[in-house]
């Protein structure tokens, strides 16, 4: 039986079992042991990658034999043509004669059997290539599959089975001096084996870093254009919001740029990849974090260019650094522990680290939607009879007790459940944002525009 013919007896058992089983925790640990051992779309992908590079080079070689072919006539008709030319007797000219063209005779042979294999290893490869599809289509329906029936599943067991022996165990065994070596060792490896783009990755930052003073000279001169009428612009937004972003992500986007490293390394011990996701995922959430407060500080983009709510951006600003301090390192355990074979750690640590970054962030969401100083408060001060303010300790507290939710799902075995719910809502927030600073920048190319016109007819009264 062969590998895509396995793969989809695979997947009609395990059909089988969720139609018999039902939603014990049991089938929830077998299936996720199953979802682990299928290959990645990444691992596809390379291995799709080297069968193409395969058959260029093996259609390459085979180009380069057949010139070589065609090139032999003109060859053997050189080296007659000198042999008749040199002096010699006549019979060992022509036993000469006769040799070499046995020789070019026997060259020519061999070039078509190097030729013949050239050509049936394309057609294996082509059938390799074929059969793989299929291997990918048949990989692809069992993991949708499995995805979509983990969500309703108990994968883990109720957290408190789980003894504080595991999760101390998990935790020396993440910052062991080993784990730090081991991360030294994927970094330097993955440079000497790719310098280039390893080069490109961490130039970035760091060429940011080096020029921060001057960034920030650019957006203090850019900033001061604001209200000038004849040097403001949108231009000089765009400049301060790229140029804030910047300098707020290059420190975190390090850290990203070695987990993309050491993720890309296939070849690397699993501890070793599995590092490079969790930074990568906690090194993003910190840029993101960065990005945000620096945005919402007083006199920053939001505040002097777009004019928002300097209430709601002072509460923002405010909380959000304590919510970075506590995601980081919890997502960073989550998405490390995630990726090893052994689940102890991710059921253990990882969803405890899982749980506290929820209760956090309800505790944050509390601050900024009902605190003292809220944003709800700041934003309907003066329309306290609203729809919206009025209903808002039910919708209000409905996102506040999301987080707990998750948290209370995570702990009851559905860790995979919470982690799903969780980055959908986090996509659904991203969008919410990026549609509010595209509203914001068109307002404030609106602005800009009143701004000019109304200057130009102040003039136009003055002459």
């Amino acid at each position: 039986m062969d590998l895509v013919e396995r793969t989809g007896a695979d997947l009609t058992t395990a059909r089988r079992r969720v139609a018999s089983a039902g939603s014990s925790e049991l089938l929830g640990r077998l299936l996720r042991g199953e979802r682990d051992r299928l290959p990645t779309s990444r691992e596809l992908d390379r291995r799709q990658q080297n069968r193409d590079a395969l058959s260029i080079s093996l259609g390459l070689d085979s180009l380069r034999l057949e010139e070589d072919v065609k090139r032999l006539p003109e060859a053997l008709s050189l080296n007659l043509s000198a042999l008749d030319e040199a002096d010699s007797i006549d019979a060992l000219e022509s036993d000469t004669e006769q040799d070499l063209i046995d020789l070019f005779d026997q060259r020519r042979a061999l070039y078509d059997d190097l030729i013949a294999a050239t050509n049936q290893l394309q057609s294996t490869v082509a059938e390799l290539d074929f059969e793989d599809r299929k291997y990918r289509l048949v990989v692809e329906e069992y993991a949708r599959f499995l995805d979509e029936r983990l969500l309703w599943i108990p994968s883990s067991p109720v957290f408190g089975s789980w003894s504080d022996a595991r999760i101390a165990t998990s935790f020396a065994a993440l910052v062991a001096p080993t784990t730090f070596a081991a991360l030294w060792d994927g970094i330097v490896g993955k440079a000497q084996r790719d310098p280039v783009r390893t080069l490109i990755l961490l130039a970035l930052p760091i060429i940011v870093i080096v020029l921060s003073s001057r960034i920030r000279g650019l957006i203090r001169s850019l900033d001061a254009r604001v209200g000038r009428y004849r040097q403001d612009s949108i231009l000089a937004t765009l400049g301060s919001l790229l140029g804030t972003i910047a300098l707020s992500i290059a420190w975190p986007f390090l850290a990203v740029a070695i987990g993309l490293q050491l993720r890309s390394a296939l070849s690397a011990p699993e501890g070793v990849q599995a590092l490079g996701h969790g930074l990568t995922a906690s090194g993003v959430f910190v840029a993101v974090g960065l990005a945000t407060w620096s945005l919402t500080r007083k006199d920053g983009v939001l505040d002097l260019h777009f004019r928002w709510n300097a209430a709601v951006l002072s509460t923002v600003n405010r909380y959000l650094p304590w919510l970075i301090i506590v995601v980081a390192p919890g997502s960073f355990m989550v998405w490390t522990f995630d990726h090893l074979v052994d689940r102890t750690h991710s059921d253990g640590l990882g969803r405890l680290a899982f749980m506290v970054e929820m209760l956090a962030l309800s505790v944050v969401s509390w601050f900024v939607l009902l605190g003292p100083r809220s944003i709800i408060e700041a934003l309907y001060s003066e329309r306290r009879t609203a729809l919206v303010y009025q209903t808002r300790y039910v919708w209000a507290g409905a996102l506040i007790l999301l987080p707990i939710g998750l948290g209370l799902f995570a702990f009851a075995g559905y860790f995979l459940t919470a982690r799903e719910v969780l980055y959908r809502v986090v996509i659904s927030g991203e969008v919410l944002v990026a549609v509010a600073l595209g509203y914001g920048v068109l307002r404030r190319w609106v602005a800009v525009a009143k701004g000019r016109i109304a200057f130009r007819q102040r003039v136009e009264r003055l002459q």
